[in-house]
């Protein structure tokens, strides 16, 4: 037997052969069955559901109705219904949503000065304080770390406006019901600044302008520390009293 002969040259690629015909069209299926009435195959059954009702001193007041649901469904249905009685019953709730920041900057190229925002309410009946929504500034304050305490318990709030000017010309500004009350709330915030900018500091006290303050006891609530001032309104503690 001879030897095996070198493998030919690979022949060039035919032409693509022409499309075939269609096929025809398959049979129709057979038509089904006719499908059973809903009456036949859902039942409806009566359960009982938590609605939110009213409130009643901020307490949120419930009831339950009666409703019809698919059988097999119930407990979903149950628990949309508690979910969203309770969403509903948030409203209740009193939420004292007070923005604490200061009143205003004196100067406001220079409103980068560290402050506290003292936040008070009135005291009502009951001995409850209202929501923390009258304030005193403390420019300068000693306040590295969180306050434990206020420095004032209470005070009488009133038409007396008394101003106390630091060195940087930062004002300590309170509102009460007459002089005696501001210089006492004066000098309970003094030990609470800086000393250097008390150097030279002034106060004046007189009544104010503008529309009549009415005279309220006022309880500390909350204070906010502010060290970069107006470069960052994100407090840098929160002390709650």
């Amino acid at each position: 037997k001879g030897d095996t002969g070198n493998q030919g040259d690979k022949g060039d690629t035919g032409n693509q052969g022409d499309k075939g015909d269609a096929g025809n069209q398959g049979d129709k299926g057979d038509k089904g069955d006719d499908g059973v009435s809903s009456e036949d195959e859902v039942e409806i059954v009566k359960i009982p559901v938590k609605v939110f009702k009213n409130c009643i001193e901020e307490k949120p007041q419930f009831e339950l109705i009666e409703i019809g649901a698919i059988k097999g469904t119930e407990n979903e249905i149950i628990l949309q219904f508690n979910q969203l009685a309770n969403i509903e019953g948030l409203q209740c709730k009193k939420i004292e949503s007070i923005a604490g920041v200061p009143e205003w900057w004196q100067i406001r190229p220079e409103g980068h000065r560290p402050q506290v925002i003292l936040q008070f309410g009135e005291l009502l009946q009951n001995d409850k304080v209202g929501p923390p929504g009258y304030p005193i500034t403390v420019p300068h304050p000693q306040a590295e770390s969180r306050w434990l305490q206020s420095p004032i318990v209470s005070y009488i709030k009133g038409n007396c406006e008394g101003i106390l000017t630091l060195s940087d010309n930062s004002k300590l500004i309170v509102n009460c019901r007459d002089k005696e009350e501001c210089l006492r709330v004066i000098s309970a915030l003094k030990p609470w600044i800086v000393p250097s900018y008390l150097s030279g500091a002034t106060s004046k006290i007189g009544d104010r302008n503008g529309q009549p303050i009415e005279i309220r006891e006022m309880r500390p609530k909350q204070a906010k520390y502010f060290s970069q001032g107006l470069r960052s309104l994100n407090p840098d503690w929160v002390a709650y009293f």
